[in-house]
């Protein structure tokens, strides 16, 4: 009859490993956890483009934004990905546009379908996968914040420096025949 040698524990180094498998997958929740907090934080509008870009999404994320501008939708293609996002200003925000003659303008509202509804918004801004974005103007009391469609810079200062550094510089592009003479 032989006697088969029973073992009652772990050796040192199986607890080792154990121990450090269990503390990797505990960094990588927290390390998400923490991204996640990060993403419920409230908007501001010189974060918008920041906010967005986080997601790393592979298809156009779109912010529609109601109430006065400060409630938002955060839609990844067709599907609604977080809803009732605070939009915090130092004042009631308001949508600017360009008109033909290069004067900033009040933008029409916009309109969202949500399935077979409609909803009327503030504004809607788009975040494409390849990084180019929507052009939006928002005014917060007497300042200007502008984000360029082919620009990671957020513009911000007042009416004239938005129109130079948006307006002026599509028209006079310096890589243009016309640009540099």
């Amino acid at each position: 009859m032989s006697l088969i040698a029973v073992r009652k524990g772990f050796t040192l180094i199986e607890l080792i490993i154990v121990i450090a498998i269990m503390g990797m997958v505990a960094a990588l929740v927290s390390s998400r956890l923490t991204h996640i907090a990060d993403h419920c934080s409230a908007l501001t509008p010189p974060s918008i483009k920041n906010y967005l870009s986080a997601f790393n999404s592979n298809k156009r994320l779109e912010l529609f934004c109601y109430d006065n501008c400060t409630q938002c939708d955060l839609w990844e293609g067709d599907k609604k990905v977080r809803s009732s996002l605070n939009m915090e200003s130092n004042g009631s925000l308001r949508v600017r546009q360009f008109d033909r003659f290069g004067h900033l303008v009040y933008a029409d509202p916009v309109i969202h379908a949500e399935g077979t509804a409609m909803r009327d918004g503030c504004f809607e801004f788009f975040l494409y996968p390849d990084g180019v974005s929507s052009s939006l103007i928002l005014e917060s009391q007497t300042t200007f914040i502008a984000y360029s469609p082919l620009s990671d810079s957020v513009i911000q200062g007042d009416e004239d420096q938005v129109r130079t550094s948006l307006y002026d510089s599509s028209l006079m592009n310096k890589d243009s025949y016309y640009g540099n003479r």
